[in-house]
């Protein structure tokens, strides 16, 4: 494919490709045009292999399309607006868009192709002989499947009007017809396929149609979207210039022969104010195509239930099961039933809807992730400035000002004081607290504003103390309820239930641990008097164990005398 065009003056003719950019005057070369179709100067035409269709809406012309995957690859709107017609394209050249299709789908059924051809301001009626190829893979790297020509008769060719006039060419094949179009994905280059389109015949070829640029105002042309930009501007505009293609003829000072993306065309260049042309387009075909998955089955799809668990299900069924569907023709083999939950305390899991839901969570979608799920960080009560002032943030923030974080959630005290309340200590006790005051002493907070007098802190377990000697680990309230006396919260068996002696001071002369009370506990036990005289002596039963006159008080007096402890006799 080759053009020549007098971008500036008659003594400069740069020759390149159909996609030539705007010369610093501002004059677009001949052979491409901005044409602006309104709505109602675009024909749809739509066809089969088997003859002409009439449909007033490609969205149900063969019914129940459920199924069908739309894939486009331009900006373009196909009803109208304003494009680029590349006019360079000549005889036997193409137009190719390569589309990406998921693993599952596979193999696949064209349901449409569309393109949209147009002319500007031309001056007689235009025909323009065309051909669909259909490519497993992309045209450098993979096979051509299928290739069908207009004839004029069952296929017809492309017919606009004398004027500025588009047609949407939409190319389908009837549900009905055992000849359907099927695309595998192709080994040396999965999930891939391309559609290309040729113009075999313009309306009005050049004397070299295959080389030289039809002439503008008697042919029609395959559109790019309105992307024109300035010369030498890089072709940033480009969506898709990966899966964009140009099909060029073997020309001399033409474009590169065969196929090439639109990639690795060479772009415009501006040198010194002069725009040298080059071959790639400033926008992307207007293209798209709609394929339905073999094994799609209408009406039915993946639904992922708030479980997690994914089940195949009709859209109504899914919908009473509070699950959410996928879209008909979706696998659970694909769907992904998981997601981001962000936790009321800032956190985020990956878990199911309900899991999520169940526990006060935000479930951020499926298939989402934590490192984009933007938890929001829960706030609550701060107190600064050792307590005395209180302020509503973030533990982050609430740790960066030097405070004392109160826990999510929590609220500032009336004149921003810090929260308090009751707060049940282990051992019993209960003290009126900050939330983090009473957690670092390992207490249960009752609630801010909350009164010790309605705590209802419980006590500690201790020894409880029977009358026999017995000891038992119990609560005050089960120790009273067995009949015991209970020694205090946290006391331990053995020990604490043990006997009760008197003071060693026996005959109480106010000295303890002398010979005069050894004297008098014997002259007592003797029954004989409290020693010396005026002395006022003990109850013999000096252990408190009831028996009077027994051996196990001299037994208890002399081990106390002796600094060891009060035993009963056998203990």
């Amino acid at each position: 494919m080759r053009s020549c065009r007098f971008a500036l003056a008659a003594l400069v003719t740069l020759c390149g490709s159909f996609a030539a950019a705007r010369a610093d005057n501002g004059r677009l070369p001949a052979n491409e045009t901005v044409t602006q179709l309104l709505p109602e100067n675009i024909r749809t035409m739509r066809v089969t292999p088997r003859g002409v269709i009439e449909m007033p809406d490609w969205n149900t012309p063969f019914g129940e399309r459920a199924c069908s995957v739309l894939l486009s690859r331009t900006a373009a709107n196909f009803s109208g607006g304003t494009y680029t017609l590349q006019g360079g394209l000549a005889q036997g050249e193409m137009l190719g868009v390569t589309y990406d299709v998921p693993a599952g789908d596979w193999p696949i059924k064209l349901d449409l192709a569309e393109v949209i051809f147009g002319t500007q301001a031309t001056v007689v009626a235009t025909t323009t002989e065309w051909s669909i190829l259909i490519y497993e893979g992309t045209p450098t790297n993979g096979q051509l499947i299928r290739t069908e020509s207009s004839d004029g008769t069952i296929l017809p060719h492309i017919q606009i009007p004398a004027g500025t006039n588009g047609v949407n060419l939409n190319f389908s094949v009837d549900p009905q017809d055992p000849d359907q179009i099927i695309i595998n994905s192709f080994a040396g280059n999965p999930n891939k396929f391309t559609i290309a389109f040729r113009i075999d015949r313009h309306n009005t070829p050049p004397a070299n149609p295959n080389c030289d640029a039809p002439v503008a105002n008697r042919n029609a042309f395959p559109a790019t979207d309105n992307t024109t930009i300035g010369c030498g501007s890089g072709y940033g505009q480009l969506n898709f210039p990966t899966q964009n293609w140009l099909f060029a003829n073997n020309c001399p000072l033409g474009c590169q022969a065969g196929w090439s993306t639109f990639s690795a065309l060479n772009a415009d260049t501006n040198i010194g104010g002069f725009c040298i042309t080059g071959c790639r387009p400033r926008g992307d075909w207007v293209m798209r195509v709609t394929y339905s998955s073999l094994s799609c089955t209408p009406g039915v799809g993946s639904c992922c239930l708030p479980s997690g668990e994914c089940i195949t299900a009709t859209q109504s069924d899914c919908a009473t099961a509070n699950g959410t569907y996928n879209g008909d023709g979706s696998t659970c083999a694909t769907v992904n039933c998981s997601g981001a939950c962000c936790l009321p305390d800032g956190n985020c899991i990956i878990t199911s809807s309900g899991d999520c839901a169940s526990q006060n969570g935000t479930f951020r979608g499926l298939g989402t992730t934590c490192a984009t799920a933007n938890c929001p960080q829960p706030t609550g009560a701060c107190c600064l400035n050792n307590g005395a002032f209180c302020l509503v943030l973030t533990q982050t923030n609430c740790v960066g000002a030097g405070g004392v974080f109160q826990g999510a959630n929590t609220v500032c005290g009336a004149n921003q004081s810090c929260p308090s309340g009751a707060c049940c200590l282990p051992t019993g006790q209960c003290q009126v607290l900050s939330p983090a005051n009473c957690a670092a002493q390992s207490g249960t907070y009752r609630g801010n504003n909350a009164s010790c007098a309605t705590a209802n802190c419980p006590q500690p377990n201790g020894a409880c103390c029977f009358s026999n000697g017995f000891c038992l680990v119990l609560s005050p309230t089960n120790c009273s309820g067995a009949g015991g006396t209970f020694a205090g919260g946290g006391t331990t068996c053995p020990g604490a239930c043990g006997p009760t002696c008197n003071d060693i001071d026996f005959n109480n002369d106010g000295s303890s641990f002398d010979p005069t009370d050894i004297d008098a506990f014997l002259s007592i036990f003797s029954e004989g008097p409290c020693v010396p005289p005026t002395s006022t002596c003990d109850d013999i039963d000096f252990n408190n164990d009831g028996s009077l006159f027994d051996p196990c008080d001299i037994d208890s007096f002399l081990l106390v005398f002796s600094e060891g402890p009060c035993t009963l006799c056998g203990v």
